[in-house]
């Protein structure tokens, strides 16, 4: 059963991460892997809490809060420059075709940096329940309404299996 509202006097934070341009990078396991990956090293280390998830091709919707008063949008530009950087060191390593395409695609300026994210973030404060349950009910849709899946829970890379039960590739928090 889920507690809807606000715990620890902290709003529910949805942010919405794209990638450079909105390329289609997240359209393989390992790099798929590389944000789900991040997301529990987050949870498990720097005192994120993630309740709901949704990974697409070029997108990354997430409603989270940080724990012991740390600053939600300083962790996540922290976790966008970790996954940057994890995605970068799968590239070097690929050394495929694919993988230099997408890296050409997604360097930054003269450092030659692979950039993932943009550098603005869609961020909407949640504070009541009703607008927290058409939140993840619209963030759990998404692949439905893009026509991948016919039911969000079959949705692997997302939350909607957790609502269910089921265990997910993130830690998720189901204290929302």
């Amino acid at each position: 059963m889920r507690n809807i509202g606000k715990s620890n006097d902290q709003l529910f934070c949805y942010f919405v991460l794209h990638t450079i341009n909105e390329y289609d990078v997240f359209t393989n396991l390992k790099r798929k892997e590389i944000v789900t990956n991040a997301l529990n090293y987050f949870i498990a280390e720097k005192d994120l809490r993630v309740f709901v998830w949704l990974l697409m091709s070029n997108t990354l919707h997430i409603i989270v809060k940080s724990e012991n008063g740390k600053d939600i949008q300083a962790l996540m530009y922290e976790f966008k420059e970790y996954t940057s950087k994890r995605m970068n060191l799968l590239m070097d390593e690929k050394n495929d075709a694919n993988s230099k395409t997408i890296q050409q695609f997604l360097m930054k300026g003269q450092l030659k940096e692979l950039v993932l994210w943009e550098d603005v973030d869609e961020l909407v404060k949640l504070s009541d329940g009703e607008s927290i349950d058409k939140t993840i009910h619209d963030i759990h849709y998404i692949p439905v309404n893009e026509k991948i899946v016919e039911s969000p829970e079959h949705y692997l890379f997302s939350s909607a299996g957790d609502f269910l039960g089921w265990n997910g590739f993130v830690d998720v928090d189901n204290d929302i």
